[in-house]
């Protein structure tokens, strides 16, 4: 896709969003890096070039390959600092006594930002808070979004203590293939023998 002018090089480098979303409001890429962050940003006509109606998710098949990762949030046991705990707490999806999901319900509502909790984009208010702004696509989105978490699993290298190892090798290794400095042959020989190593060492083969 970067030989193809469809991703811009520059992404396998940045750190933040905010390129990515200068980039993709420019309506010239086919994809956005974010997944579904800034999905409404690319429906606002204030904030992009995109055509209305124009920016949408990818129809789930048989997988959600359109979203590539999911963010894992965890609690320390040993907690010294209760205020921002309950704090960490309202963002992981912790419930009033009446069961409501603050964090989750809000996001939805503000930046329609999906969850895993799936029926927060069931529920009434949010389902009218997309409506705004995506009309009569609404029911298909929120469609895509059920099916995307219905179908999102975390791939055995998430849970294996090799994974950080991993990552940090394979980030510069596939940087270099994007950009061209090496070729995807040898970038795929590496990757194969690195994660072939790691194995060894942390599950004997």
């Amino acid at each position: 896709m970067v030989n193809e002018g469809l991703v811009d090089p520059s992404v396998f480098g940045q750190a933040g969003d905010s390129d990515h979303v200068s980039a993709i409001v420019t309506g010239k890429y086919a994809f956005c890096p974010t997944a579904l962050y800034y999905f409404k940003v690319m429906n606002d006509p204030s904030q992009t070039t995109i055509p209305v109606g124009k920016a949408n998710l990818v129809p789930v098949k048989k997988q959600g390959w359109g979203v590539i990762d999911t963010g894992l949030y965890s609690w320390p046991v040993n907690v010294t600092d209760e205020e921002r705990s309950q704090k960490l707490l309202l963002f992981f999806g912790w419930r009033t006594p009446w069961g409501e999901r603050l964090t989750a319900t809000s996001w939805a509502k503000t930046d329609a930002l999906n969850s895993g909790y799936t029926d927060t984009i069931r529920r009434a208010d949010v389902i009218e808070a997309y409506r705004e702004w995506l009309g009569d696509r609404t029911e298909e989105t929120l469609k895509i979004m059920d099916d995307i978490a219905a179908t999102m699993s975390r791939p055995f290298v998430y849970k294996s203590p090799m994974y950080l190892e991993y990552a940090n090798f394979a980030f510069p290794v596939l940087s270099a293939v994007a950009s061209g400095t090496q070729s995807v042959e040898d970038g795929v020989t590496t990757l194969r023998d690195k994660l072939e190593e790691l194995h060894e060492k942390y599950h004997g083969g």
